[in-house]
């Protein structure tokens, strides 16, 4: 792919360098940056000289760091002998170096000291003209952003109809499966009585009722019905259709996992793990989450990688953690596909790859998880993984906030401010800005004094 700009940048400066790239690919500027532009496998050196080839201009981020790094001399060599335009972009007063001077000397810098960020403009100016382009105005550039604002929307309305359309569909279905159940069940058929129990609890095929819930649960459960036991120590825990009682919670649980009902063996950890009903004890937690989890139950997988990443129950052990988080994720749970993702990212218990990242927190974030909405966000905006998209960022940073993420929330708020992947609205950035805040966000609240 042909760029328009390559940044040359010590590693020292890549925040800088980013928040250069960042104002560019704004402006519709194609940027090479290293380490985001380098494939996969590639090898560095033979990565940055195709970058170099292939962009017209060369951006050199210059600054005390990369006036002494090698790596930046380099590539400055190579674009000079490629008769690339240089454009140096000054962003503090070090004296250069002798070797950059032989290439640099007659060429006309752009002076961005002391506060570089104000330079931006002047810079973008100055690209568009040596690419021989008219700069896009502000209209265009809000265009663009309603276009993509009004797309998100009518994405979300198809959804929703077909989502509406699904669930009268299933309605129909239900309601002839709880006819057929309840004339089982008004025999004592256990399994017929667990079932008419779920129906009840769900609302599938009948009015959701938790008490009648409770009723078909209790008959079945005291037929020894391991499944009812179970749903029964749920409605318990829980309190629904019956007082909140944690002790009959864990009695019920304990019935069901002593005939090896994995779903029982699970919850029975947990209340192990968090003192309920019984006293506190992470090795028994992390003893049920195993039987558990060697049957398959993706749940008890991913509370089982959770005590080996944090070390309860159990020696920590990352490459465990790893191991049984993606047993869990390969299963659709939602919350292992966000760990999975999230320790790919920071290359622990697994190589660091952002790539894999990137396709399993996407997996997680369409299920609807919010911190993976908000990786997500954070991947696209950064171009970490996959292109960066400021519009696709936008996009789950909204959905992770609007399921009250801080992170997110903040991110949003941010976005709204200087108009990113969204049409430029003060008020709706102190909105999140205030949001954010309002869950102990400091950077939002410090935002909201200078707003």
């Amino acid at each position: 792919m042909t760029h328009d700009v390559f940044i040359s940048h010590s590693s020292k400066d890549k925040p800088i360098a980013d928040a250069i790239c960042h104002a560019l690919e704004e402006a519709k500027v194609m940027c090479w940056i290293s380490p985001r532009d380098i494939h996969v496998g590639e090898d560095f050196e033979e990565g940055i000289m195709r970058g170099i080839t292939n962009c017209r201009i060369m951006l050199l981020v210059f600054t005390q760091n990369s006036n002494i790094s090698k790596h930046v001399a380099r590539e400055i060599a190579n674009a000079s002998d490629s008769e690339k335009i240089i454009i140096p972009f000054r962003v503090d007063d070090a004296a250069m170096t002798t070797k950059l001077k032989f290439y640099l000397n007659s060429t006309h810098w752009l002076d961005a000291c002391p506060d570089y960020q104000e330079k931006f403009t002047e810079l973008i100016h100055t690209v568009y003209n040596r690419l021989g382009r008219e700069l896009p105005d502000q209209k265009q550039r809000e265009a663009e952003a309603k276009a993509a604002e009004d797309a998100r929307a009518m994405r979300e309305a198809e959804e929703k109809a077909t989502a509406e359309a699904k669930a009268e569909w299933l309605s129909e279905e239900y309601i002839s499966e709880f006819e057929l159940f309840q004339k089982s069940a008004e025999q004592g058929d256990a399994d017929a009585q667990c079932n008419l129990g779920i129906m009840y609890e769900h609302g599938q095929g009948v009015n959701q009722n938790y008490y009648k819930a409770f009723e078909w649960y209790q008959k079945s459960a005291e037929q020894g019905y391991a499944p009812a036991q179970c749903y029964l120590g749920y409605l318990f825990h829980l309190g629904q259709g019956v007082n909140q009682n944690y002790y009959k919670a864990f009695e019920w649980y304990q019935k069901s996992a002593e005939q090896g009902f994995a779903i029982a063996q699970c919850n029975l950890g947990i209340m192990y793990q968090s003192g309920q009903g019984v006293d506190q004890n992470n090795s028994k937690a992390f003893e049920l989450y195993q039987k558990s989890a060697e049957q398959g139950f993706a749940i008890a997988q991913n509370n089982l990688g959770v005590m080996f990443q944090s070390g309860q129950g159990v020696d920590q052990n990352f490459f465990k953690a790893f191991e049984w988080y993606q047993k869990s994720a390969e299963q659709g749970n939602a919350d292992a596909q966000f760990l999975v993702g999230f320790m790919y990212g920071d290359g622990e218990g697994v190589d660091q790859n952002d790539s894999k990242a990137f396709e399993w927190l996407q997996k997680s974030a369409e299920q609807g998880n919010a911190p993976a909405q908000y990786g997500l966000g954070f991947l696209y905006y950064n171009g970490e993984g996959v292109n960066q998209n400021y519009f696709k960022a936008f996009e789950w940073f909204q959905k992770s906030a609007e399921q009250g993420n801080a992170d997110a929330q903040f991110e949003l708020g941010c976005m709204y401010r200087d108009g990113e992947g969204i049409v430029k609205d003060k008020s709706k950035a102190i909105y999140w800005f205030r949001k954010a805040a309002d869950q102990g966000n400091s950077e939002a609240q410090k935002y909201l004094n200078d707003l």
